[in-house]
């Protein structure tokens, strides 16, 4: 059991890398969004300046893509994280990775003539990942990425070839194994994940219809999982997968305490 639990513990750690970008994004986005609003503008003339304007506009964008990349961010910074050794090369192998079963699952949707236009984009369950259009799988599918290719690394990393593939051998053979492991990755994905995903949202859904009650008990598993360093696993999954439904269909929570505790609570 005390095993498990250090290596849970290990997992969690691995999560602080990307929260780390998270403040300073955050802060870039909400200064540079609010202070480059119209009606901000308007009810401080003084902020009317060109120049203020544009890196206002500039701080936003910064921060922005941030918030629309965390998938990518998390596979790799999860990679790095885990990663024993030459981590550098853990973090290229993840975005590989993470490229490749979006990629995949793009071909899939392609194949099962399954692509989404723009207006349907959201309520299929697509997205766009990168410029890849694929099943949105978030920071969830990150997080997957970012484990796999962890072991993939930690496992191969020193791996021997015979002479003829020598060049590929060692630490040059985890992207090109990574790359293969995540054609798999991405057809599972494709098939099991909107189940999963259905789940989350369920989840999400039934402590947003409980109001206090399941808000409570949102608090108290994260609270209880603190001291064993699991809550970030509990707090990414639910709130990153399970609530992004919510905000990209326009409907964020907007009117109850209890609902802008479950977007606000660390």
């Amino acid at each position: 059991m005390s095993k498990w639990f250090e290596k849970a513990q290990q997992f969690g750690k691995s999560f602080m890398l990307p929260i780390a970008i998270l403040p300073a994004a955050g802060l870039l986005l909400g200064i540079g969004g609010a202070l480059s609003n119209p009606n901000t503008v308007k009810a401080y003339p003084m902020l009317d300046i060109t120049l203020l304007q544009n890196a206002f506009t500039l701080m936003s964008s910064a921060g922005n893509i941030v918030f629309q990349n965390l998938a990518v961010i998390f596979a790799v910074g999860v990679a790095i994280g885990l990663a024993k050794n030459d981590k550098g090369t853990a973090a290229l192998a993840a975005m590989l990775g993470f490229l490749i079963m979006n990629a995949t699952m793009n071909g899939l949707l392609t194949i099962t003539n399954t692509l989404a236009n723009d207006q349907n984009l959201i309520s299929s369950g697509q997205g766009m990942v990168l410029g890849i259009q694929t099943v949105e799988t978030g920071v969830f599918g990150g997080i997957i990425t970012g484990v796999m290719t962890a072991l993939l690394h930690n496992k191969c990393n020193n791996i021997s070839l015979p002479t003829y593939l020598g060049f590929f051998g060692g630490s040059r053979f985890v992207p090109i194994i990574t790359s293969l492991s995540a054609i798999i990755l991405g057809v599972l994905m494709f098939f099991v994940w909107p189940t999963i995903q259905e789940g989350i949202y369920q989840v999400g859904g039934i402590v947003d219809k409980t109001g206090v009650i399941g808000t409570f008990f949102f608090g108290f598993i994260l609270r209880m999982l603190g001291p064993f360093g699991l809550h970030h696993i509990f707090l990414f999954t639910i709130l990153a997968d399970g609530t992004r439904r919510y905000i990209r269909s326009e409907r964020a929570f907007n009117s109850r305490d209890a609902k802008y505790f479950l977007c606000t609570i660390r």
